[in-house]
């Protein structure tokens, strides 16, 4: 690269982390509804769910929203993978594990299931488009996933299931709950 161009385009870059930085993040996808009398069991080594939501324009995935409850010892990897065609696909765009301790989605008094906070540490700018979000225990005893009511209440995309046996996605007859936090992309206005 010439070195008239390396000044101009380190100051767009710069500029461009800072603008992309300052933003509070947003909504891109939600299913909130949770059926109490039905849980996933999560079984180290034994498959995967995952959840397939839109992306309505660029930006990076900050964190999750996900009715988890796992115990101490426990560990779950949450990645972020693309999903052509509504399927949750092979390209991992970006993951992160955590401790199940962090996880504990116990009813609260008012009969309810909470949502545990998943934040992604190494966030990616992603372009607009069709993603899953696919959840594996890997570590420790089991953990409870908490679906939705029977029924697509996410017209954003199904919930799937992988056994580790399996190469292919099957598709669930409920959504995951769920909530996927972004920050869009704003290209810098330079003066």
């Amino acid at each position: 690269m010439s070195k008239q161009y390396a000044l101009p385009l380190l100051v767009l870059t710069l500029l461009a982390t800072s603008a992309h930085a300052q933003q509070v993040p947003r909504i891109a996808a939600e299913q909130v509804a949770i059926d109490r009398g039905v849980v996933y069991s999560l079984v180290p080594q034994a498959g995967q769910y995952a959840q397939v939501f839109r992306l309505p324009r660029a930006g990076s995935i900050r964190h999750l929203m996900l009715p988890l409850a796992c115990a101490t010892g426990d560990q779950i990897e949450i990645a972020i993978v693309d999903a052509p065609n509504g399927v949750p696909g092979a390209q991992v765009r970006q993951v992160q594990r955590v401790d199940g301790v962090a996880l504990d989605a116990r009813t609260l008094p008012s009969g309810e299931f909470a949502m545990r906070l998943i934040e992604f540490t190494q966030p990616n700018l992603l372009p607009a488009g069709s993603y899953a979000l696919t959840i594996t225990h890997v570590g420790g005893r089991t953990c409870a996933l908490y679906r939705a009511p029977l029924g697509d209440h996410y017209a954003g995309g199904d919930g799937y299931y992988r056994s580790s046996t399996a190469s292919i996605w099957f598709a669930q007859s409920r959504d995951l709950g769920f909530q996927v936090f972004y920050q869009p992309f704003v290209m810098p206005s330079i003066r």
